[in-house]
């Protein structure tokens, strides 16, 4: 840590200039108390409210000692984590306690504030050219009363509108919104869901959310009322202090970082990760890979079910619902203990349709999940359906002959089970990510169900020639020998019925492949047909007028949005406490653009009061003991 003390004058805008740095600042103080006074604090003490007592201490006699900025350096890779979630199409916002500049400048250090979205300076002539180019707003919401945030709100609102770009439906690329904490808790101890609907619908459409001053409680609050506004977002919140864990507890989901702090938002969190950094791979890779496997375990489970209850129910159609069994029991038994459940576990587990190179190289691809809807499970309904009629179809016609010839109808269901499960195999193996990264598991898990199926019919045949008075091998009598008399009629039979029944299945994925093909297809193919890193192509953050939803794919030599290049900037590094710009020059950095009308828009409506002095203050510092050398006019 890095810590500076100033002296007594000029304090207010000494912190100013350290929370724009993004140091955290702190103020000390003293003052001499009484017998009674201490009495009286000792018995607030004992109460152990800390509201109470610290107002208690609190008084117009105290002496300014100085104050402190305390570097607290971003961890490694967040503003590349936070990038590409934004690219990923998640909506990020920062809560903090610290005061407005402090956020800013920490916002703008993890990247949330980046170049697609810098803030207007009007009064800054040097700005004007990187104006143009951009046209940001920042807002900022930090009334003291309901009536003067409300009026606040209905100004940006009017302004958003007359520039055509308020709709509580989409998201404004360029709109930066700050919130402090006062003005929060002021509308939400209103009682009245208005404010609150009024602010929310300014906050969902600004791509930043900067939430300053805000307590824990707040910052429950703060989750809370987005989850009201609109029940069908989900909500994420990540933190690693103390402070955090009533925004874990409320958000959908908590993400807890092991801290200096100690554990206390590991134990309430969902998940615990070690740095910030993981957050990407979390969501982008394993959240979207379970997504994937949840989904296609149940779709597959439905299915392979449904196969078989379909096939023995048109099968009672041809015995004129006679109740003459099709299948025999035990072969229906091992349906899913033995002969389905090896790819089921391929599913669930080690199943990737896009490799996590390719996922992370395009993070856009997190925005095409495919919802589990009810139109999805009909589609595989009906693919097992129309899969069961043509395999029982082309059996019941083709299979002739009496009884003692070949083997009875269990030689026909034997025959159609055969089929039945070599046909969802064979969709098993479609469903499944691309065959060229298939894996000795896969391959497995595909063989195991007709490698057993043969298995237990074989033996299951013999033992009735050996035991004949074993009854659960009766109906495999002389099955066995039907089966292998008929080797090449029957294995010829099985590969046409189960062709059959999957040429829709092919035909449909040959039809979407070639014309109605996705971003999750076109990266397949990157992914099957790029070996080496550097032949992928880049992804790029969207421009502004570049739909939300679109992939955006350039070559690694090409510039992007309209002729500007956007290569990866490094990491912003805080400012040395040597290096503190104590000049009134113009703003020429981006964050400094941003902490500029953040100050422009406080002079209009300040929520904090020490920042008064702001203007009343010399701002000379000594060039070498970073001592306060002006005064205060």
């Amino acid at each position: 840590c890095m810590s500076v003390l100033v002296q007594r004058q000029g304090e207010a805008q000494h912190v100013l200039q350290f929370a724009c740095a993004g140091l955290r600042t702190l103020v000390f103080a003293s003052r001499l108390i009484t017998g009674d006074e201490f009495t009286s604090i000792g018995k607030v003490a004992i109460s152990q409210d800390r509201d109470a007592l610290v107002e208690a201490l609190e008084g117009p006699s105290m002496a300014i000692l100085g104050a402190t900025g305390i570097e607290d350096r971003v961890q490694t890779g967040v503003p590349n984590c936070i990038g590409m979630l934004r690219q990923a199409g998640l909506r990020i916002w920062m809560v903090t306690g610290d005061k407005d500049e402090t956020a800013v400048a920490t916002a703008s250090a993890c990247g949330l504030y980046t170049t697609g979205c810098a803030p207007p300076a009007a009064a800054a002539s040097q700005c004007q050219p990187f104006l143009q180019h951009h046209q940001s707003l920042l807002l900022s919401v930090d009334g003291t009363s309901v009536d003067e945030c409300l009026d606040q709100i209905t100004q940006h609102r009017r302004a958003l509108k007359k520039q055509g770009l308020w709709n509580p439906a989409t998201v404004i690329p360029t709109l930066v919104v700050v919130l402090h904490g006062l003005a929060l808790d002021t509308i939400v101890a209103a009682n009245y869901e208005v404010p609150a609907d009024l602010l929310l619908e300014l906050l969902v459409q600004a791509s930043i959310v900067v939430a300053c001053r805000v307590t824990p409680e707040q910052k429950a609050t703060l989750v809370r009322l987005v989850q009201m506004y609109d029940p069908g977002n989900v909500t994420l919140a990540i933190g690693d202090g103390g402070n955090d864990v009533p925004m874990l507890q409320t958000a959908h989901i908590g993400v807890g970082l092991y801290g200096r702090e100690g554990y206390q938002t590991v134990r309430a969190a969902d998940f615990a990760i070690a740095e910030f950094r993981f957050l990407s791979p979390l969501l982008l890779l394993h959240g979207r890979w379970n997504h994937r496997r949840i989904m296609h375990v149940l779709l597959f489970t439905l299915y392979k079910n449904l196969v078989l209850v379909a096939t023995v129910g048109l099968f009672s159609f041809f015995t004129g619902f006679s109740g003459q069994p099709l299948i025999d029991s035990s072969l229906i038994v091992g349906w899913n203990v033995l002969f389905t459940i090896a790819p089921m576990f391929v599913f669930g587990i080690v199943d990737q349709d896009i490799t996590a190179t390719t996922v992370l190289h395009f993070p856009a691809i997190y925005q095409e999940m495919e919802p589990l809807h009810a139109r999805k499970f009909l589609l595989w309904a009906a693919s097992a359906v129309l899969h069961s009629s043509i395999i029982l179809y082309i059996m019941t016609t083709s299979v002739r002959g009496s009884p003692s010839e070949q083997g009875g109808v269990f030689y026909l269901g034997t025959i159609v089970f055969g089929a039945t499960l070599l046909s969802i195999t064979v969709k098993a193996a479609m469903t499944m990510h691309r065959w060229h990264r298939w894996q000795r598991v896969h391959v497995a898990s595909l063989a195991v169900g007709p490698v057993l199926f043969a298995v237990v019919v074989w033996v299951c045949s013999n033992l009735y020639i050996l035991w004949p008075h074993l009854q659960v091998a009766r109906d495999f009598a002389g099955l066995g020998t039907a089966l292998i008399c008929h080797w090449t009629s029957v294995t010829l039979l099985i590969l046409v019925a189960v062709s059959a029944s999957i040429l829709p299945d092919v035909a449909f994925i040959v039809f979407q492949r070639l014309y109605y093909y996705s971003n999750r297809h076109v990266l397949q193919e990157i992914d099957s047909h790029s070996n080496r890193r550097s032949d992928k192509p880049q992804i790029v953050a969207p421009c502004p007028d570049t739909p939300a939803a679109s992939l955006v794919v350039t070559d690694p030599l090409s510039d992007s949005c309209g002729g500007h290049s956007s290569p990866q900037s490094p990491a912003p590094t805080p400012v040395p406490t040597g290096d503190i710009p104590m000049s009134t020059a113009p703003p020429s950095s981006e964050c400094a653009i941003l902490i500029a009308q953040l100050q422009r828009l406080h002079a209009t409506h300040r929520a904090d009061p020490e920042d008064n002095l702001l203007a009343a203050t010399d701002t000379k510092m000594h060039p070498t003991k970073m001592a306060f050398v002006g005064k205060q006019r």
